[in-house]
């Protein structure tokens, strides 16, 4: 009886000295990530319906003691939650072009005191997501005139990293503005690339943005439309169905060079490497209607979230089946095979892959099974 009376105690206190230092680990966490300070900021009080709302995150350490976080500030790699309200009380979630579109296994950076990170990005296009209801449910964040409260959340591991609430206000446009505005709603594919310039645009489109450029040349809307055109200008970027000058159509037998942006892309797939598939997917591709970017990357995401559960070794083996010219412009026909750990697991396929040369660089335009 006395031995067990003391073993008993012996557990009881092993359990309350145990208690006490998880309790001890969890508000040493609690009180390092308080000296963790997020601020958001706008670069005015007051936007017009339809005009990107460029906001700032920014993460200071305003401690006295360096801190060490795994905090990501951009949009695409999914740290980073900004909710919108229009009465200041019920909070919906936005999603924005590219967001949360590069799964990234964040690694510790320490801060030290005064360190300072920021991140601008604006606010316009909103993916909605049927029926998740604590996201917003409009294809626009703020899609009236009105008082908005804004507040992000940085996610670091465990922790939340919350910002004061930011107000601004939406007005009703008039005038050329009003115009402009119905235009975005009644093309929201507009909206889009105004705010996403990476994002592939049509031939249609872009001469609807020159067109509103050239007529309403002072309209609230103009210095974003220029930026967007010049960015899709400088990029050479074009429909396959309207080659630019720029284009340099291969000739004859398809130059060696031509074949290595797709050999890069099945080495990064094959390593599953997705920071560098991610760059890879935003230089090395062309896109238009029939090879969509967002599309791409969610399949690619999924792909690498079963590989990544299964475990072992992946490889891709290559095979040339054809080279030919169609239209002026090489395409390539490979058999692809995929194996883990030694075993097949998926039968081989055959893909074509089309390609454009433009301003020197060879560019995937298009990536079709047989």
């Amino acid at each position: 009886m006395e031995i067990r009376m003391i073993m008993r105690h012996c557990f009881g206190f092993r359990f309350i000295l145990s208690l006490v230092a998880a309790c001890s680990i969890l508000l040493a966490a609690k009180s390092t990530m308080a000296g963790l300070r997020v601020g958001l900021s706008s670069q005015a009080t007051e936007y017009f319906l339809g005009v990107p709302v460029r906001l700032t995150v920014s993460l200071t350490n305003a401690s006295g003691s360096p801190i060490n976080t795994h905090a990501l500030l951009h949009p695409a790699c999914g740290n980073l939650i900004l909710s919108i309200s229009n009465d200041g009380k019920t909070f919906r979630k936005y999603v924005g072009p590219g967001w949360s579109t590069i799964d990234v296994i964040p690694r510790p950076k320490r801060l030290t005191p005064g360190d300072h990170e920021e991140s601008i990005f604006s606010v316009l296009w909103n993916k909605q997501i049927a029926g998740v209801l604590d996201h917003i449910l409009t294809e626009f964040a703020f899609p009236e005139p009105g008082h908005y409260w804004l507040k992000v959340s940085l996610l670091d591991q465990d922790h939340s990293l919350d910002s004061d609430t930011l107000e601004i206000s939406i007005l009703e446009p008039s005038g050329d503005d009003a115009v402009i505005w119905r235009i975005l709603q009644d093309t929201p594919q507009l909206a889009f690339f105004i705010q996403y310039q990476k994002a592939p645009l049509h031939p249609e489109h872009a001469g609807q943005l020159e067109f509103l450029l050239k007529k309403y040349p002072n309209s609230a809307y103009a210095p974003f439309i220029k930026e967007a055109l010049e960015v899709f200008s400088g990029s050479g970027a074009q429909s396959p169905s309207k080659p630019s000058e720029q284009e340099t159509p291969a000739e004859g037998e398809v130059p060696d060079d031509a074949v290595s942006v797709i050999y890069k892309y099945l080495e990064c797939y094959e390593k599953l490497d997705v920071i560098n598939i991610a760059d890879l997917l935003a230089d090395g591709f062309l896109y238009n209607e029939t090879l969509d970017k967002d599309a791409f990357m969610v399949e690619i995401k999924e792909d690498f979230e079963k590989l990544w559960n299964l475990g072992g070794i992946f490889r891709i083996d290559r095979e040339i089946k054809g080279l030919e010219m169609i239209k002026g412009r090489p395409a390539v026909e490979l058999e692809l095979s995929f194996s883990l750990g030694g075993d097949i697991v998926q039968p081989p396929k055959r893909v074509r892959i089309g390609l454009v040369q433009i301003e020197g660089a060879w560019l995937i335009e298009s990536w079709k099974e047989l």
